[in-house]
């Protein structure tokens, strides 16, 4: 199991919010077909659950959008960035 891990070796917390961000890059610029879009993204890590029981994991604002390399905003829909899945 991960969770103690986390727990024992923090370092690893900082490779599951660079994890997070390459995740949401990928997405995004697949989404608005754009392979070096930039979106914005704040996250936190987040160590236990509403139970104080182990449970890493990360919370994140992303922005609908992103910047290219010429420095243009590219925005995206929702649906483009989740595939469809819209949050609450």
């Amino acid at each position: 199991m991960l969770r103690p891990l986390f727990f024992r070796r923090r370092e690893l917390r900082g490779a599951l919010a660079r994890l997070a961000w390459q995740t949401v890059r990928e997405l995004m610029a697949a989404a608005v077909e754009e392979p070096k879009l930039r979106p914005g993204m704040v996250s936190v890590i987040q160590t236990f659950g509403d139970r104080i029981n182990p449970d890493p994991h990360v919370h994140a604002l992303v922005s609908r959008g992103g910047w290219t390399d010429s420095r243009s905003t590219t925005p995206s829909t929702s649906r483009q960035a989740t595939g469809g899945v819209s949050g609450p």
